[in-house]
């Protein structure tokens, strides 16, 4: 059933991209809401732990093995001190909840085109940091971490450390 919803959205994000043609994706962007680049990234991640086997993958809302953050709140600061709760509008964090897999994926919204700068610099202090702890702690994750993109569109910006790019796909497709 996941598979056929995703399917659907990834056919129903074709037929917009097919509209809206010449328009560049900043102005796309523009028309995107979080709620749907949030459902689009946590549906990819959904998708890759079905089809490497993870059942449920997802289970009460919640996906299964990962722990979610609302960026926005004073409490991710602990967690990831370059991120200022000032620079976003809206923010989730997807990361395992066991510190054996270097996956961390983190969907924000800046507050205004200004601050998507400080959020991009935030992320690159998150990045250091996952270096610095998988390159000593689990070497296998490493190559993981070191594959991680930042990608931008519009106010939106994606932190990838993840094992495919589904996720950059789908967060590319939801802010076009």
């Amino acid at each position: 059933m996941k598979k056929f919803m995703a399917l659907c959205a990834c056919a129903l994000c074709a037929v917009g991209l097919t509209a809206c043609g010449g328009s560049s994706s900043d102005t796309n962007s523009a028309n995107a809401d979080f709620t749907t680049v949030q459902t689009a990234v946590k549906d990819a991640i959904v998708l890759f732990l079905e089809e490497n086997g993870v059942t449920p993958a997802e289970e009460n809302g919640e996906i299964s093995g990962f722990a979610t953050y609302d960026v926005t709140s004073e409490d991710v600061k602990a967690l990831y001190p370059t991120l200022s709760a000032d620079d976003f509008a809206n923010g989730t964090i997807f990361m395992p909840l066991m510190m054996t897999n270097g996956d961390l994926i983190i969907i924000a919204e800046a507050k205004d085109a200004d601050a998507v700068a400080a959020v991009q610099t935030a992320f690159e202090g998150v990045k250091e940091a996952q270096i610095q702890t998988w390159q000593q702690y689990l070497p296998e994750q490493f190559e993981k971490v070191q594959n991680n993109q930042i990608v931008t569109s519009g106010n939106f910006v994606l932190y990838s450390t993840f094992s495919d790019d589904s996720v950059v796909k789908a967060f590319q497709a939801a802010t076009k």
